[in-house]
């Protein structure tokens, strides 16, 4: 075997593992697609109508975690009288929420690839609301601060699902963008 040869079976193998590679990451990337986009393109022949309700849900829910952090301010002082908190109570509320959140939006992250977004995003979605009016119907500061701590491990587990919605979505309607007219 001459080395132009040798050279040419060796740059065959390279290309032959590349685009394997490749195939096994669009594999990846197409197994773990939302469900809910993979359900309205398969309803309306390939095209996602419902967008639209996407990206008002992704944008409510960002908007609901991080208002959620920073909102309690307001209403504290009303909180700790109407409950009978002291002052040194009233700091766990703002820091039990901060705390799961920060703590486990890692975790969280690892549990929607696990699980994947179709499961998780309504998990999340539903578990932080329900602890949004647990929190709002508190009759004591225990009750408080547990819903608050749920708030925040729910909106870890919601926060990756709003962001891997929002990637794909963002890459579809790319792709559909770059993608070549057929005649």
């Amino acid at each position: 075997m001459t080395r132009k040869s040798k050279r040419a079976l060796l740059l065959t193998a390279c290309m032959r593992r590349k685009l394997t590679r490749v195939k096994r990451s669009f594999r990846f990337e197409s197994v773990h697609m939302s469900a809910i986009t993979q359900e309205s393109a398969a309803t309306s022949g390939g095209k996602t109508k419902n967008k639209a309700a996407i990206l008002t849900s992704i944008i409510t829910t960002q908007l609901m975690i991080v208002l959620d952090m920073t909102i309690i301010a307001v209403a504290l002082p009303s909180m700790q009288s109407s409950l009978e908190m002291t002052d040194a109570q009233r700091p766990w509320i703002v820091t039990a929420y901060t705390l799961a959140f920060g703590g486990l939006v890692l975790f969280g992250g690892r549990l929607v690839g696990i699980i994947g977004i179709r499961r998780a995003y309504p998990i999340g979605l539903m578990g932080f609301s329900i602890a949004s009016l647990v929190g709002g119907l508190a009759p004591s500061f225990a009750v408080l601060a547990g819903a608050r701590a749920a708030q925040g491990v729910f909106g870890a587990f919601a926060r990756p699902d709003h962001s891997g919605l929002h990637q794909q979505l963002l890459r579809q309607s790319q792709g559909a963008r770059q993608a070549p007219a057929r005649s």
